[in-house]
């Protein structure tokens, strides 16, 4: 049953907490991703609508940060300002334990969860294929121009190299969309005996191969010499089919991808031998089920590290604060690159900066107790 006390919490902490956004949203935007836009629209590389789209299409990745940063703050502020003129005492005083006071801020901080989840899901993939377009079709940023290609590194049963593929498939004019390596050998012994190009083709599912169009094909020596060039108007090779079916995740960028679409991709790598690829995007999928619920967490910790006595003057709530986020934050991408690099299980990679992110919360909060 929601009570008046509920009520009230839910609505200063909403009201905290949309400012809070829109505070952090705004500091984010505006030191690079706004003047971005406002130089590319200077330069005419964007037009006005284009310039608009570039700021929209970069807020889902920021809402990303600024959502658990938001609520941590919120809710240490809320806090902060209910003890110290004293509606906490009067609250405890009247028989409400702290843990019932609780419960509306975890409620609230679900409910940021479940926004965090969303936008992660629907709109940061949509906003990152846009962006991606963007930037392609406007040539702003050379350094974030991302051309659709797949790589792959086909290998026996005793995990020597065999082919090794590169397909382009948007590749235009004197570029050739298939690029493959023939290895011959064995291991520490490896040489490329075969380079084939096309500049088209098809997979065919009948015969298992590409059915490659246009190309050439130049036989090495053991020196790496050509000895034999040849073109063909049309040749079949065998390969994996995973190659083919990476092509559906042409640029293989995870912020493009839903749960779904991870998952999807990860099997596939795994199940054609490119388990170090696998790692990384593993890492990646993983995390899209502990981030989401980093919000809520961060709301309930808030509880306990923004109390502070009456009158008091000292402000150590959001100092702690500061802290807890900061430890995050260099968690994070540290056990990302354990968990890509095989150091650590994909799925301990992503949920102990989240464990240590709890520990660390639990711990200043107990040493706010200790302040009296």
């Amino acid at each position: 049953m929601i009570t008046i006390l509920d009520r009230y919490l839910l609505l200063r902490l909403g009201k905290i907490a949309f400012f809070t956004v829109l505070v952090f949203t705004l500091c984010w935007l505006a030191p690079e991703i706004l003047s971005n836009a406002i130089q590319g629209v200077s330069d005419k590389k964007f037009t006005m609508d284009e310039g608009f789209a570039y700021l929209l299409y970069h807020l889902p990745e920021v809402l990303s940060y600024c959502l658990p940063i938001s609520m941590l703050f919120a809710s240490v502020f809320l806090f902060r300002q209910i003890s110290l003129n004293g509606e906490l005492i009067t609250v405890l005083a009247s028989g409400v334990s702290f843990r019932r006071v609780m419960i509306p801020i975890g409620v609230f901080g679900a409910f940021v969860s479940v926004l965090f989840f969303i936008n992660q899901e629907v709109f940061s993939p949509w906003a990152a294929y846009e962006l991606r377009q963007l930037n392609n079709r406007t040539q702003f940023d050379e350094k974030r121009i991302v051309n659709p290609q797949v790589t792959f590194v086909e290998k026996d049963g005793q995990g020597t190299i065999k082919k090794f593929l590169v397909i382009s498939p948007t590749a235009r004019g004197r570029q050739d969309k298939f690029i493959f390596l023939f290895y011959t050998g064995k291991a520490g012994k490896m040489r490329i005996s075969r380079i084939v190009t096309a500049k088209d083709g098809n997979w065919n599912w009948d015969a298992g191969a590409w059915q490659l169009r246009r190309g050439v094909e130049y036989q090495l020596d053991a020196k790496g010499i050509y000895e034999q060039v040849a073109s063909f108007r049309a040749k079949a090779y065998e390969t994996s089919f995973i190659p083919y079916a990476l092509l559906s995740f042409p640029t293989g960028h995870p912020d493009e991808f839903s749960v779904r679409q991870l998952r999807q991709y990860v099997a596939l790598l795994k199940s054609g031998g490119q388990t170090e690829d696998a790692k990384f995007y593993e890492v990646r999928l993983f995390q899209r089920f502990f981030m989401p619920i980093v919000p809520v967490i961060f709301a309930l910790l808030g509880t306990g590290i923004g109390l502070e006595r009456t009158r008091a003057r000292r402000n150590l709530g959001l100092t702690y604060s500061a802290v807890l986020l900061l430890l995050y934050n260099i968690l994070v991408p540290v056990f990302t690159t354990f968990g890509s690099i095989g150091m650590l299980p994909a799925v301990l990679a992503a949920l102990l900066p989240v464990l240590f992110a709890v520990g660390a919360g639990i711990l200043i909060v107990r040493i706010r107790r200790s302040e009296g």
